[in-house]
């Protein structure tokens, strides 16, 4: 259901060697972003939502009242070089997490 590019693994190994605990990727709780995927360090978030992903030291949750649908795959890609003044993560990095849904045939 879920699937990573190579450049959100990327930013997300480079944001693992600087926290030392957990993350949770959490889509749908950002007011403003909407959809947008946002990862924080496990423990800033309450987790009220449907968890779609799961690997060791990351956690992928849709947040209420987003759920993911069937019949789809989510795609996470990042861009680079934008203007992010959001307190996630990626954010430091002058990066954006994008979610894509693809209809599974």
């Amino acid at each position: 259901m879920i699937r990573f590019t190579e450049e959100a693994w990327e930013m997300i190994r480079r944001i693992r060697e600087s926290v030392p605990e957990a993350l949770i990727m959490v889509v749908g709780s950002g007011c403003c972003d909407g959809l947008v995927p946002q990862l924080y360090p496990a423990s800033q978030v309450p987790v009220r939502g449907t968890e779609v992903y799961r690997e060791e030291g990351l956690t992928v949750t849709f947040h209420e009242p987003v759920r993911p649908q069937e019949g789809f795959v989510y795609i996470i890609d990042l861009e680079r070089d934008v203007v992010n003044d959001g307190f996630s993560l990626e954010g430091r990095y002058d990066a954006r997490f994008v979610l894509r849904a693809v209809q599974q045939s």
